[in-house]
């Protein structure tokens, strides 16, 4: 959903982030003897972003989380009011989610679920979906339990669990590799997509990887996996170590490794680390903005599952693609294998 200036999103994401508020709302919460439905929508968000002055007994959120909720609450608050209230400039002052209905979030959650008009395929994938039900669910479940609401309005928000859904698998070889010919003159989206579809590594372990993290042993490459929970190390064939070479010399970047070298081994075009999100949204529209046809829109993560059923069919041991993918039990490793899957069903 669009950022409406009117609606000066810029000052209420600023607003609900500042912690200095917390006097000013304490105040106002005690001359109304803590009814929580004498603030305004942004007081309420804030309260639940900061959870310093609510009733409810939560886990302080982090400084990531905070931005990343913040940024879905104010959107789930702009929707209700561009679609249920005729309100051309919003005030700061607004109070419309004391109207929160099963109507309202309903039709949210169908706007989640939405096709694009142009194509037929959703939007957004499952696990944003599941991401932004979720956070919704304990906004109203918060709410609820504040007293701001009478109903427990949480409980209409099934969301959708990645780890029960069978994902359908959509990219095989014959596929990836007409991707790669796309891209044969840019190295840059080339080398991202072969090292993940080889590595089976996510996101936030990619922006995580430094030059020193690249080794050479015995004529073998490996990539150490030390930012995540399961750190590991991992085997680069030769092929592959040779595209990050080709990624790093577009970059203008050193090719040699050096094991004091901390610096990003995957870099943006002005020399910096990723952002995790801006590297997904640009290995999206790569995978996307290609002549190959797919029935839905292609993302990260079936690059991942891609490894896995590759490995899996040239006969590479279960346990083994477990450790590439940083799988804490085999089990969610056989989810994402097509044929094991099959068997279990």
């Amino acid at each position: 959903m669009a950022k409406d200036n009117n609606w000066n999103y810029k000052f209420a994401a600023k607003f609900i982030l500042e912690t200095e508020n917390k006097t000013r709302i304490l105040h106002k919460l005690e001359r109304n003897q803590f009814d929580y439905r004498k603030l305004t929508d942004l007081e309420i968000i804030w309260c639940y972003i900061n959870r310093e002055i609510s009733l409810s007994k939560m886990r302080p959120l982090s400084k990531k989380s905070k931005v990343e909720y913040s940024s879905e609450l104010l959107m789930f608050n702009k929707y209700i009011i561009d679609n249920f209230f005729n309100i051309h400039s919003p005030s700061p002052n607004i109070k419309v989610l004391l109207s929160i209905s099963e109507t309202k979030i309903t039709s949210y959650i169908g706007y989640l679920n939405s096709e694009d008009t142009k194509t037929g395929i959703k939007r957004l994938s499952i696990n944003t979906i599941v991401k932004k039900t979720n956070i919704i669910r304990g906004f109203l479940k918060f709410l609820h339990y504040i007293g701001y609401m009478n109903e427990e309005l949480h409980h209409i928000i099934y969301s959708p669990s990645v780890e029960s859904k069978k994902r359908d698998i959509i990219l095989n070889e014959k596929k990836l590799l007409k991707i790669l010919k796309y891209y044969k003159g840019n190295p840059i989206a080339r080398g991202l997509i072969i090292f993940i579809a080889t590595t089976g590594l996510n996101n936030s372990e990619i922006i995580s990887l430094k030059v020193n993290d690249l080794i050479e042993r015995d004529g073998n490459y490996y990539i150490r996996v030390r930012n995540t929970k399961i750190p590991r190390e991992i085997l680069i064939p030769n092929k592959v170590y040779e595209k990050i070479i080709e990624y790093r010399l577009r970059r203008r970047l050193k090719t040699v490794l050096d094991g004091k070298d901390s610096s990003p081994l995957f870099t943006t075009h002005n020399g910096t680390g990723f952002e995790r999100k801006f590297l997904t949204a640009y290995l999206v529209r790569k995978l996307n903005n290609t002549d190959v046809f797919f029935p839905r829109r292609v993302t990260v993560m079936d690059l991942r599952y891609f490894f896995a059923n590759l490995a899996y069919s040239h006969g590479s041991n279960l346990f083994a693609i477990q450790k590439n993918l940083g799988h804490k039990t085999v089990q969610s490793t056989v989810k994402y294998i097509d044929k094991l899957r099959d068997e279990l069903s």
